[in-house]
């Protein structure tokens, strides 16, 4: 007995000890925006019901509030990570949302807490309308349209005799309604009973985003064909004119497409564009005329998604970015309440307080907080800067685009500009010393390769690489003052071991890198394309490729003095590691949008910038550990109690309440984030649950169980089996 009593202390001492070691894969990182605040996600759709109280929904199923006309916003807990595509409050109080997989939320407490409502359709649910206090429409995907007679509470599927995607509604009265989407118009004249095809003579592979009816016989409606068509029927849908917007091709030959449409009055009326271009009409859309205040001179940053028009006195456009801008003069000037962020590519902290991020349009932000609030420093040009580097905590360098160097030594006096000596953008740059360092980049339009250096500071530059074909390098990073690593293009990874001054290339990767990092002289990762990520353990000599179960592209990693890695790439991707970049695990996303640049820290924590002035910040917590979201889970009703036995073996039982009827997911992981079992995945009724684990095929040590609930993770806990 003694003996038995002896062999699981040790096992308990073993498993304690593991714990410790891996303690990042034992904790939760949570992310929360610094920048732009509340988010800077794209939003679909965006209503006020009075000026003074407004709302917008987004990705990820963001949604925001204001209550002072749009000068400050708060982040709403919506009960979902779904994205989100129209948004509409009936009342002061009663408000319903509506997205991807047919989700409908419900609010009765002026957004404070959202409830789903059962739609009977998995269809992506574009648009969403009230005719009145009780009675309300939503179209979408597979020519869905559902109608509600009790305030959102309960919906019914209408037969709209179409297959096609539907992405607009508008209703003149309770009887008569239009609806738009791929192809079609559709109408109805006894509330959503039957609806008859119009023959409104489509541009052929074009759908109609925006739909208005201001009178029994006019309705308006605008379409995304290449240069913008606008559609007129002024009795009642017999007979249609069209027009084209004038919308023109932008950048590399992309299309400027049609978003959304709303008309004031039968003479008023508003497009917008994918690009940033708001159309107006004063006569009944005969005529147009193009504001292009907001569109972009480099990314396609201002996307406008959704108008909505309270009165002529109060008109509110919310798109890409967290963008949402207002006019309160008919569309003569608007002015942007939140978002409306350059694009950040860069980033680099002198220590655990003191960061800088630089991007498009020349910007230059610093943070003294820990990455909390950032405020801009002052900038000597507008090109894109895509790389900042402190060799100390005063003398910093940056590099951009068309060769563009700077250099300070008081960054609160500013930066002056280097001369480089090249017109090649330079998307990285790296000191190993305060004397030499080395930017990298090239063009990307030939391929070409080019690697600056300079050995006096930066006063002179001279060409230490220089390739016609090898494609853009994107990423710099010296190991010590000899030894450093530069990638790029077409899979090629580039060595020197003498400071810089010669390079050895290695093709090892059929798609492309973007970023190097190194824990210290020996292990070091490159992140690219497809999710891809190559480790070294010999200093860049021999790497070798990693899975991390990922395939989309990664732009940026960072390691960490300890063992600690993060990339992150497209979409709002991120993934951490605690072992030197072996094992990866997926974080949980709070952005959509693409990350460019992440840094971690040595305690865990992370940052990550990216479009959109995208900045957010986490924090590594522990599981135990309530989150910001604690109290709203309380509030929504979701409840996850430890598991009993604690430890345990075999068996032990997980404990949950639900407050409220939803989809619900009980999942147990193991140390390495791999799923172990799926112990509940069903709807639930509100009430108490509990459900026994059985661990007979595990081996001893730390597992994590988490409850889901509409697909979002709102609680996670940790058990301990010692067999």
């Amino acid at each position: 007995m003694a003996t038995a009593k002896k062999k699981h202390s040790t096992v308990l001492t073993v498993l304690i000890i593991f714990f410790l070691t891996n303690l990042r894969l034992c904790t939760q990182p949570v992310w929360q925006w610094s920048r732009p605040k509340p988010t800077g996600n794209f939003l679909h759709s965006v209503y006020f019901p009075n000026r003074l109280t407004g709302y917008a929904a987004g990705v990820l199923g963001t949604i925001i509030k204001t209550t002072d006309s749009g000068i400050e916003w708060s982040l709403l807990y919506s009960n979902t990570s779904q994205d989100l595509s129209g948004i509409i409050f009936i009342n002061a109080s009663t408000g319903l949302t509506v997205g991807k997989g047919g989700i409908i939320l419900k609010s009765t407490n002026g957004g404070d807490s959202w409830a789903i409502r059962q739609s009977n359709t998995n269809n992506y649910l574009y648009d969403i309308t009230f005719t009145d206090s009780i009675t309300g429409y939503a179209a979408g995907l597979n020519g869905t349209i559902l109608k509600t007679t009790d305030a959102g509470d309960t919906w019914i599927q209408l037969v709209s005799g179409s297959n096609a995607p539907l992405f607009c509604l508008n209703f003149f009265d309770k009887n008569t309604g239009v609806a738009g989407g791929y192809n079609t118009i559709l109408k109805t004249t006894n509330g959503g009973l039957t609806w008859t095809i119009q023959n409104a003579n489509i541009v052929a592979s074009s759908s109609v985003v925006g739909i208005s009816m201001t009178d029994s016989n006019k309705i308006f409606a605008a379409g995304n064909s290449p240069g913008g068509i606008f559609y007129k029927s002024t009795d009642g849908g017999v007979s249609w004119t069209r027009k084209s917007l004038g919308l023109s091709y932008l950048f590399d030959g992309s299309v400027d497409l049609v978003r959304s449409q709303s008309f004031l009055n039968s003479n008023t009326g508003f497009v917008i564009s994918d690009f940033g271009t708001i159309l107006k009409t004063t006569n009944s859309g005969n005529e147009w005329i193009h504001d292009s205040t907001f569109r972009p001179s480099y990314e396609k940053l201002s996307v406008m998604y959704d108008i909505t028009i309270l009165d002529s006195d109060f008109i509110s456009i919310a798109g890409s970015g967290g963008n949402i801008f207002k006019s309160t003069n008919t569309g003569i000037n608007w002015m942007p309440l939140t978002g409306n962020k350059n694009s950040i590519r860069g980033n680099y902290f002198t220590d655990q307080v003191t960061g800088y991020c630089v991007g498009e349009g020349g910007s230059i932000l610093k943070t003294e907080n820990k990455g909390k609030t950032w405020q801009p420093s002052p900038s000597v040009t507008n090109n894109f800067l895509n790389s900042v580097f402190f060799v100390n905590k005063y003398s910093g360098y940056i590099s951009g685009d068309s060769g563009l160097i700077l250099q300070t030594s008081k960054p609160k006096y500013g930066w002056t500009i280097q001369a480089s000596r090249t017109q090649e953008n330079l998307n990285s740059i790296f000191f190993p010393d305060k004397n030499n360092g080395i930017a990298v980049g090239g063009t990307e339009s030939n391929s070409h390769a080019a690697i600056m250096g300079t050995t006096d500071g930066g006063k002179n530059w001279h060409i230490r690489f220089d390739s016609a074909a090898l494609g853009v390098l994107k990423s710099v990073y010296f190991i010590n003052s000899s030894t450093g690593i530069a990638v790029g293009k077409n899979g090629n990874v580039l060595r020197t071991t003498d400071a810089g001054l010669t390079w050895k290339c290695e093709n090892i990767f059929y798609g492309d890198f973007n970023s190097v990092s190194f824990f210290d002289s020996e292990n070091g990762l490159i992140a690219g394309s497809d999710g891809v990520i190559y480790k070294t353990t010999n200093s860049g000599i021999d790497w070798t490729k990693v899975e991390t179960g990922i395939f989309t592209n990664l732009n940026s990693v960072k390691c960490s003095a300890g063992n600690n890695a993060v990339a992150a790439g497209e979409n709002g991707i991120v993934i951490s590691s605690a072992d030197l970049g072996i094992n990866w695990i997926p974080e949980t996303k709070i952005s959509g949008n693409s990350i460019f640049s992440v840094n971690i820290f040595d305690n865990g924590n992370e940052s990550a910038f990216g479009e959109y002035g995208t900045i957010i910040n986490s924090e590594t917590k522990n599981p135990l550990t309530e989150d910001s979201f604690a109290s709203k889970r309380t509030k929504a009703g979701f409840n996850l109690s430890q598991n009993y036995p604690n430890p345990f073996n075999p068996s032990t039982n997980i404990n949950f309440a639900l407050l409220s009827n939803n989809e619900v997911r009980v999942t147990v992981y193991n140390i390495l984030g791999e799923q172990v079992a799926k112990l509940i995945d069903e709807k639930k009724e509100a009430g108490s649950y509990s459900v026994t684990f059985n661990s007979e095929n595990l081996a001893s040590g730390i597992y994590f169980y988490s409850l889901l609930v509409n697909e979002v993770r709102v609680d996670t806990k940790r058990m301990l089996l010692i067999k």
